[in-house]
């Protein structure tokens, strides 16, 4: 029985040894491909986690974009001031740094300087960039109230700023690093 067995067993220790080499060979050529596999995923894994992480960051940041911003203040047949007693000509509105969103509300006082009883206008000229108006919107609280020679009336000008994601944009993309506009106060009869 023994002398029987010999040649099996010799016939599956061949087999073995054969498939051995097989699968050997197969992983020792798939070692490589594996390595280079792996480091595929791990860069697919660190690529997403860093996106998504950059994402939630700007989500839940603040943006910080200033717009320095100057009013020049121009008159016809009255005169602007920073006070009641008239004391310091007011020549511009000085907003500052203006963030998207933001609205400011300033003070002017304006004098008639007309022989007339007169009303106020307000027009808004020269804005540079030009394109920028369409975000934003300087209002007054003028109601029309007459003025008679030296007459002086406070008015607030105020200033807001659009937030919407278009005016952002608009800023990126043109580079936009302050604005200016004229605000001319105009009497008339």
């Amino acid at each position: 029985m023994s002398k029987s067995c010999e040649p099996i067993k010799k016939r599956e220790y061949k087999i073995i040894g054969k498939l051995k080499k097989h699968i050997s060979s197969f992983f020792g050529s798939l070692k490589p491909s594996r390595k280079t596999l792996l480091l595929v995923v791990i860069v697919a894994i660190v690529s997403i986690a860093s996106s998504t992480l950059i994402s939630v960051l700007l989500i839940h940041s603040n943006p910080e974009i200033y717009v320095p911003s100057l009013g020049t203040i121009k008159t016809i047949e009255v005169e602007a001031y920073e006070d009641a007693n008239c004391g310091t000509a007011k020549e511009m509105f000085d907003w500052g740094e203006l963030m998207p969103g933001n609205i400011s509300t300033q003070l002017v006082y304006i004098k008639s300087v007309s022989n007339f009883v007169v009303t106020l206008n307000l027009n808004l000229t020269d804005w540079s960039p030009p394109e920028i108006s369409e975000y934003i919107t300087i209002t007054w609280d003028y109601n029309g109230t007459t003025l008679k020679p030296n007459d002086v009336i406070p008015i607030a000008i105020t200033i807001s700023v659009s937030s919407s994601d278009g005016f952002i944009n608009y800023l990126v993309h043109n580079q936009v690093t302050q604005f200016n506009v004229d605000l001319h106060f105009i009497a008339s009869e």
